[in-house]
This record gives structure tokens, sequence and C-alpha cells, in this order.
């Protein structure tokens, strides 16, 4: 991917916010967590799997309305039980914060531990 490429990946960001919250509600009433959950498993893997701007678009416009959509559906959870919504939605939200908090921290091992093989004589 060229330096330009970026921007217009992330420009779709800004329609997602509108979309998402229209696709969030139509997928919490009638696809589901799975299929959601799916859509943005198949989007990560076309991350990886393809190159090229259109594919690209395409990855990244279903994986920010499945992050969307999931986000709403954690939420409406959340907040089923009005007397507890507050620490309900905090929770979610602590749950869902514990994977990047994680990555942070074992990322770096891990790429120490299984990156590039060291060349002899090398510092």
């Amino acid at each position: 991917m060229t330096h330009d490429k970026p921007p217009v990946l992330k420009n779709p960001h800004r329609l997602l916010k509108l979309l998402g919250v229209l696709l969030g509600v139509f997928a919490l009433l009638y696809v589901g967590v799975a299929a959601t959950a799916f859509t943005g498993a198949a989007s990560t893997v076309m991350f990886g799997a393809f190159d090229g701007g259109p594919v690209l678009l395409l990855a990244r416009l279903m994986w920010g309305l499945s992050f969307a959509a999931l986000t709403l559906i954690c939420l409406a959870y959340a907040v089923d039980d009005r007397k507890q919504a507050g620490a309900r939605a905090g929770l979610s939200r602590a749950i869902q914060q514990a994977g990047p908090a994680l990555s942070l921290t074992a990322g770096g091992w891990l790429a120490g531990a299984a990156g590039p093989p060291r060349r002899p004589g090398a510092p």
C-alpha cells in the first residue's frame, strides 16, 4: 500500500458514524451478533489477503459497520436493566478495552520473541 492510500481508507469512517447507527439498529433487530461478528472477522481476513484500493475500501466499510453494530448490540444489552445500566455499560466497555490493553503489553514481547532471526555477528 502506498502512502496515499490511508487517507482514502480512513475517509469512509465519517460515513460510518451515520450508517453505523442505522445499520447497527438493523443488525440488532434482525441480523444478530453471530453474523455481525462474522462480517468483522471476514473483513479482517480481507485486509491480509487482498491488495488494492477497492477491495481494501470494501474491507474497511465492512469492518466499520460490524464494529458499529457490535458496539450498539453491547450497549443495548448493557442498558436492558435500567437500574444497573451505568454499571453494566461501564463493565461492557472495560471488557471491550481489555483486548487492546493486553495487546499493548503482550504484543511487544511477542514481536521480540517471534521477530526476525538475528544474524550471526549482529549486535
